[in-house]
């Protein structure tokens, strides 16, 4: 019996998945010779490396006031560090979201998020 796909080819080396605590895709480049090692599962995959995405939260509505009233907002740093392996994210401690420490299921893949 066949899954649901949680990640998506994009093109013949671009790899792609929903990150659950992040709420974005994150995407990898998969190559036999660089880039990260893939297992060739949509259902199941297994990626190696781990994966790092440095980031910077979006800035609220009540930011966007102060921005325009001429205050000036903090950029948030945001870190999103993970091993995919077999369908699961193992979150990594160094992680600023709420599921640092934790591993979760990948959620399905759904192209009207796109």
């Amino acid at each position: 019996m066949s899954t649901a796909p949680v990640a998506k080819l994009l093109c013949p080396t671009r790899l792609a998945f929903l990150c659950p605590a992040c709420g974005n895709r994150h995407q990898v480049v998969v190559h036999e010779t660089f880039g990260w090692a893939w297992n060739d599962r949509l259902d199941t995959p297994t990626l190696t490396p781990s994966v790092l995405v440095n980031g910077t939260r979006p800035i609220t509505d009540a930011e966007v006031e102060r921005v325009f009233s001429g205050e000036e907002v903090p950029r948030v740093e945001t870190i999103c560090h993970s091993y995919v392996t077999e369908g699961k994210i193992r979150f990594l401690e160094d992680c600023t979201h709420h599921l640092a420490g934790q591993i979760v299921d990948l959620p399905p893949w759904s192209d009207d998020d796109e």
